[in-house]
């Protein structure tokens, strides 16, 4: 064998797969190893080549000759455990991180690898303490900043992913990836804009990046601006169609603008790509619902609760399409289970007002419509409330309640003027209610005689006449405050 060729052979191979020469370096290895068939640096240098060239299946068997040669490398367990990576045979990737730390601890590359295993197997803590060490290792890799954010992330620990991913931003101003988690952690924040000026930088970095057009629909979708959050869903679709992230944003946007066939078209291809998506069976439940197929929707959501036994909006949709169907008893118990997940749950509250309402169980319903207010003062809730009080035949409190719901719509959509206008309509009819009061004192008074019957008959009727769209309205209201949205 000539040594001095094999050197130059395999320094050369080195060199070029720095400047991500990939396939000139593959060749560079191949020929040092018709040299030298079982050189392990060789070997590792060939493997790390099919590696970036997305061979992983060759780079590991590559990997598993260098370490058979020599099994205290370090390097090439390194290497080693990210084609695992590549592969998504991530514990298998865990045990050849941890040999090579155990072989050298000062080993960046397999902390960061290590991490990065540990994140894909959902154990964001561990993963946390494995960037730390990377990063301590390599202050200044902006990858290993990103993937911190990451596991930051997933943590829900927002405040503290906005440094990680600040700090990959500021080391690398070019690392899309981290562009796009800061927008994930600002709209978590629900500070819609500046998330979308982060995935607008993402885009211009990476335009053919799915993910990226993905959640920056889900922001723009957060920021009411459903049209454009359709542009950007469907640019994640043309991207990759198989994008299930994309199908059910766009499914939800297209709920949010009353296009329920549309919708249930999305949520459809979700489930069809992803039959385990709790978040698209939720969707093709609430489009069922809004078209009026509350059996069909009450199947869906029985899917997500198979799914997610607590998920609680899953629980709140079981119970409104019950109530649609006049199970009403049923409905009743899903609303209960709810709360049980979440005690302090105002909407919740509302809900189960309107179901004892139903059930004419009118001191309750006010009781958890006050529950209700004491957490949110919503138009919804003063509304509701007003109209128990109305049932009650507390025309006064019903009054002050509806006055006060009036007041706090802002009616900036369709659905605020409607409420604004039948909040008025229903005040109209209180204060002619208040007019006949006298009517009543008089045939109910001491000299009514045979007018008490006639008396009863008409306070009846201008009650019904009264409270006559309270009922339909109170349905109305809780569509547009929907479980599912």
């Amino acid at each position: 064998m000539d040594n001095n060729e094999f050197k130059r052979l395999a320094q050369a191979g080195l060199q070029l797969l720095k400047e991500g020469k990939y396939k000139e370096a593959l060749a560079a290895f191949d020929k040092a190893l018709e040299l030298d068939p079982n050189n392990a640096v060789a070997l590792a240098g060939k493997g790390s080549a099919l590696l970036s060239l997305g061979n992983d299946k060759e780079a590991l068997a590559a990997f598993d000759k260098a370490i058979e040669l020599d099994p205290n490398n370090a390097g090439v367990w390194s290497v080693k455990g990210i084609a695992l990576l590549g592969m998504k045979n991530y514990k298998e990737a865990l045990i050849a991180f941890d040999k090579a730390i155990a072989l050298d601890p000062n080993n960046a590359v397999a902390s960061a690898g290590k991490g990065n295993a540990l994140l894909d197997l959902g154990n964001y803590l561990e993963a946390l303490a494995a960037f730390d060490k990377a990063i301590e290792l390599d202050p200044n890799n902006a990858r290993v900043w990103s993937v911190k954010g990451i596991a930051l992330l997933g943590m829900k620990n927002y405040k503290e992913t906005l440094i990680a991913f600040d700090k990959a931003i500021e080391l690398d101003p070019s690392n899309a990836r981290a562009w796009m988690g800061k927008g994930v952690a600002l709209g978590t924040l629900d500070n819609d804009k500046e998330a979308l000026a982060a995935f607008d930088k993402a885009i211009k970095l990476d335009p053919n990046n799915a993910g990226v057009w993905s959640v920056k629909g889900i922001a723009l979708r957060g920021m009411k601006n459903y049209k454009e959050a359709l542009i950007a869903f469907d640019k994640a679709i043309e991207l990759d169609p198989n994008n299930a992230w994309a199908w059910a944003g766009k499914g939800d946007a297209l709920l949010d603008l009353g296009n329920y066939l549309e919708a249930l078209d999305n949520f459809n291809k979700v489930t069809a790509l992803d039959p385990n998506n709790a978040g698209a069976w939720l969707g093709k439940g609430a489009a069922l619902f809004s078209l009026g197929s509350h059996k069909e929707a009450l199947a869906a959501i029985e899917k997500v609760l198979e799914l997610e036994p607590s998920n609680v909006r899953g629980l709140w949709g079981k119970a409104e399409c019950l109530y649609h169907l006049k199970q009403i008893n049923e409905a009743m118990r899903a609303i209960e289970e709810a709360l049980k997940i979440e005690p302090k749950n105002t909407a919740l509250f509302n809900v189960k007002g309107v179901f004892l309402m139903a059930g004419t169980r009118y001191e309750e319903a006010l009781r958890y419509f006050e529950m209700a207010l004491e957490n949110d003062i919503s138009c919804l809730y003063l509304f509701n409330k007003g109209a128990v009080l109305l049932r009650l035949g507390r025309l006064e409190d019903s009054q002050d309640a509806l006055e006060r719901a009036r007041e706090l719509v802002r009616g900036e959509s369709e659905e605020e003027k409607k409420l604004a206008n039948d909040c008025q309509k229903v005040l109209n009819r209180l204060k002619a209610r208040g007019r006949a009061i006298n009517w009543w004192e008089w045939w109910f008074g001491k000299e009514a005689g045979k007018k008490r019957v006639l008396g009863c008959a008409l306070f009846v009727v201008v009650l019904m006449y009264v409270t006559a769209p309270l009922v339909s309205l109170n349905i109305d209201l809780m569509k547009s405050h929907g479980w599912w949205l």
